[in-house]
């Protein structure tokens, strides 16, 4: 309840006694939900999709009073709430981490960990950005009216560098048990305990990318992280650097987890259903990934969230742990052969394949408080 900090003076009354209600005058209404808009990333408040009057209200109080005296009332003042801090809940459940959004009015699940990394989409231009580019093609980008862009290309990567940047020649060792051991990859404050956060809108499917097996690929979009370069394949070509951890979100609205021991070599748990077709509309899609102690071991929590129906509603969706026994490859790259992997990456990666008109909108990577 929200207070209001008044003074009243009562007045003489002519009875011997009398009972002082104070009601509620007003109550302050914010959909703790709403997804809103910034221009670019800069520094912006949020402000509710619909406005209200940030009238405080009073709590109900009873006050008996004394013939001829007047009394004094003191109610304890709050400054009425943003839409920072609303008090909600998120999927039924009061166990939220925090009552934040990010500069594009987005829930942020987990919060930003003390001077982490952070990099928000650049909307107004995303070919001028430093820190992301399109690799595996060039696609063809065109500003939506909405302020959304399009990427018409089969096959997409868009590659998100923590702020030292993408520098191959200081990965000074590939092999996954010293990797383990140090923490990381590339450099201290690679990307490692993320929140990868996006909207994106299918509307045709299409064209024709297919896998080293030949098979055809696609029907998903994909968020990985905790690896650099994708290419080669094995020890012998490169590939160990493309360990990673996946979020798989199907067409039709399945889930899944994969594990890249090294590129190529996956590990996956079975899809699970989530959702309705995502085909043809707006959809949010969150890949939450960090290190957790299990059992006093040290083990990987995933965790899937989407905004199904664009309306900042979001809903945990898939939960997996990689505590060991996942996987059998490791052996490749020095680790053991289910390694986990523990150590951050220089490189996030937003994928998709075989979809040739996709929208994308509000991409954002932050490190964050991991919890345990």
């Amino acid at each position: 309840m929200i207070r209001l900090k008044n003074r009243l003076i009562g007045r003489a009354i002519a009875i011997s006694a009398i009972t002082i209600i104070i009601f509620s005058v007003a109550v302050l209404s914010i959909n703790p939900y709403t997804k809103l808009s910034a221009d670019r990333f800069s520094s912006v408040t949020p402000q509710p999709r619909t406005s209200s009057q940030n009238t405080p209200t009073a709590d109900n109080k009873t006050i008996e009073t004394k013939i001829n005296t007047p009394i004094e009332i003191n109610l304890t003042a709050k400054t009425p709430p943003t839409v920072n801090d609303v008090p909600m809940t998120v999927n039924g459940s009061s166990d939220y981490n925090t009552n934040l959004v990010d500069p594009f009015g987005i829930r942020e699940i987990y919060p930003t960990a003390a001077g982490g990394e952070q990099w928000f989409m650049n909307t107004s231009d995303i070919t001028n950005d430093p820190r992301a580019s399109f690799t595996a093609s060039n696609p063809d980008l065109t500003r939506n009216p909405d302020g959304s862009w399009k990427v018409s290309s089969t096959e997409v990567r868009f590659n998100v560098y923590a702020s030292s940047g993408y520098h191959h020649e200081l990965i000074n060792t590939l092999d996954q048990q010293q990797l383990a051991a140090k923490g990381y990859m590339q450099s201290p404050n690679d990307w490692k305990n993320v929140e990868i956060t996006g909207y994106l809108k299918l509307n045709k499917q299409g064209g024709d990318v297919r896998g080293n097996s030949g098979a055809l690929v696609g029907g998903h979009f994909t968020l990985y992280a905790r690896g650099g370069r994708h290419t080669g394949f094995g020890a012998s070509q490169g590939g160990c650097e493309g360990t990673s951890y996946h979020a798989d979100w199907a067409y039709d609205g399945t889930t899944r987890f994969a594990k890249e021991q090294w590129h190529v070599s996956y590990v996956f748990t079975p899809y699970k259903s989530a959702t309705d077709s995502i085909i043809g509309k707006w959809v949010g899609f969150k890949m939450i990934l960090y290190n957790i102690q299990q059992n006093e071991t040290p083990a990987v929590k995933m965790e899937i969230w989407v905004d199904p129906n664009d309306d900042g509603n979001w809903v945990n969706v898939n939960d997996f742990v990689d505590s060991g026994g996942w996987g059998k490859d490791g052996g490749e790259c020095g680790g053991a052969p289910d390694q986990m992997i523990t150590w951050g990456g220089p490189i996030v990666t937003y994928r998709w394949d075989n979809s040739p008109d996709v929208d994308i909108n509000d991409f954002s990577v932050r490190e964050i408080q991991a919890p345990q």
